[in-house]
This record gives C-alpha cells, sequence and structure tokens, in this order.
C-alpha cells in the first residue's frame, strides 16, 4: 500500500503488509503479522503494532513505535524518536543520521547510534541495551525511574563496558572503556538536555 503525495494514513491488516508512505507527513499503522513499514518524506508516525517489524523512517524527524515482536528500526538523518514498546523482542535500532531518542523497551536489543547527539533511554526490570558507536563528544543517556548516576556501576568485560543499576545490568557500550564514561556528565534523568 503507498500513501503517495499529501498527508496519509495507512492501515496494516491481518497479513505480512508493505506499506509506504511516500512523501507527507504520514501515520502508518501496521497489522498483526510481520510487516515492513516505510515513512519515506515528511515528520511520519509508524507503528508496527504485532509481529516481526521493519520500521523505515528515511527523511523527516519520524517517530518508529514497536510492539511485542522483533523489530528492525532504521531511522534517517534527521532527529528521530525510537520506541521499542513493551514485550521481550529482541530489536535492532540503527539511528543513522541526526540527534535520535531511543528507549529500546523490553528485550536483549542492539543500538546502533548514528552521527548526531544520541539519548538512549537505560531503564531497570527491562533486560539491557547492547549499544554500539557511542560518540563519547556527543551521545548521553537518560536514566529511567529509580535511578540516578550514584546508582549505576562501571566495569571493563570482554564485550565492552557494562553499566549496571541498582544490580540490573542495563547496558554493554561496546569499543568504550569504563573510565571513559564513569562520569556523571554522560547522564541525566531528564529528556531535554
Amino acid at each position: 500500500m503507498f500513501g503517495g503525495f499529501g498527508n496519509n494514513q495507512l492501515n496494516g491488516n491481518g497479513g505480512n503488509d508493505l506499506l509506504d508512505g511516500g512523501n507527507g507527513d504520514d501515520v502508518i499503522n501496521g497489522g498483526s503479522q510481520a510487516d515492513k513499514i516505510a515513512g519515506n518524506g515528511g515528520d511520519d508516525v509508524l507503528n508496527g503494532n504485532g509481529g516481526d517489524d521493519q520500521i523505515q523512517g528515511f527523511g523527516g524527524n519520524d517517530t518508529l513505535i514497536g510492539s511485542s515482536g522483533n523489530e528492525s528500526f532504521f531511522g534517517g538523518n534527521s532527529d528521530d524518536i525510537a520506541f521499542g514498546n513493551t514485550g521481550d523482542g529482541d530489536d535492532i535500532i540503527f539511528g543513522n543520521g541526526g540527534d535520535d531518542f531511543v528507549s529500546s523497551g523490553d528485550g536483549l536489543d542492539q543500538v546502533f547510534l548514528g552521527t548526531g547527539a544520541a539519548r538512549v533511554v537505560l531503564t531497570t526490570g527491562e533486560g539491557f541495551d547492547k549499544i554500539f558507536n557511542f560518540d563519547l563528544s556527543q551521545a548521553k543517556f537518560v536514566l529511567g525511574p529509580g535511578l540516578d548516576f550514584g546508582s549505576l556501576d562501571f566495569s571493563d568485560t570482554s564485550q565492552g563496558t557494562e553499566i549496571v543499576g541498582d544490580g540490573d545490568l542495563l547496558a554493554v557500550v561496546v569499543g568504550v572503556q569504563a573510565s571513559q564514561i564513569d562520569n556523571a556528565d554522560f547522564f541525566t534523568n531528564s529528556v531535554l538536555f
């Protein structure tokens, strides 16, 4: 299903759907199966709903929302927001360009940050994120409820730096040493900074 020009709302059904919003600010809702959802131009809201979906923002400041499946998210070159959402799905999130906001949700997720000033949410009780391409010059972590910098522990492992909060593994940051991010400047409790 293709939206073409204009601001469209596209809704998938029960099958494995291909939904392409085209140009314009679109709202696209996938169905219950494994859908391929593409926003293309404009500032789009892309909802995976059920199934193991592939969600692609491309141009514009897009909001990508997953579900309980094993989703793949692809941001564009603008400032995108990616929510892995609930359920124990193991998601893969590619930020690409822009100042992206990533909240991967439950599961053992892989997050590949892009070239902008990314913000990654860390929350207890949701599994952990394996984070790649963390840019020490501009990326930051947003701490979820009940967490503050004083509750965190950092350790070097063969996989990367482990960040543990209140005894819960929150993230493994690949290619970064613990001494490089054991600093309150990399952490905030606010999504605005």
